[in-house]
């Protein structure tokens, strides 16, 4: 004759709150016999030990996913150029002060932008281009402000 437990037997062997077994139990994910005598009133329900090992053994965790984790910092200094790029642009002649502060900006993050092409081959063609717009940009923000 299998064994039954309650739902405060099993929570306590789980280390969770009775009332997590009974949810199991009311959205039909652990099956259980309810042997109350009064059947419109409170339920007493009784879980058999099979049960509750095949109701773990579903639960289970398998291997933990394989979480990759895709390259930013191609998106970032992508994002940082078209940023600084736009920056220069739209300033008007009498920000001549502000264009310089930009401008020497743009040559640093040119400079850096050069190191990156040249030390990762791996780069994809989109961060690569902006790169190189990036340099060209800086080239053209000197020449204006020659």
């Amino acid at each position: 004759m299998p064994k039954w437990l309650t739902p405060p037997a099993i929570a306590e062997s789980l280390g969770i709150d009775p009332e997590k077994v009974i949810t199991w139990i009311r959205r039909g994910e652990l099956q259980a016999v309810n042997v109350a005598t009064n059947q419109g009133g409170r339920p007493r329900y009784r879980v058999s030990e099979s049960e509750l090992e095949r109701f773990l053994a579903a639960r289970s965790a398998g291997p933990a996913p394989k979480v990759t984790r895709r390259k930013r910092a191609a998106g970032v200094i992508q994002f940082f150029c078209w940023g600084l790029i736009m920056a220069l642009t739209t300033l008007r002649p009498v920000d001549r002060e502000r264009q310089k502060i930009l401008a020497d900006a743009v040559k640093d993050v040119a400079s850096l932008a050069t190191q990156v092409i040249a030390s990762q081959s791996s780069l994809t063609v989109a961060p690569r281009k902006a790169l190189e717009v990036l340099v060209a940009a800086a080239k053209n923000a000197r020449n204006v402000l020659a």
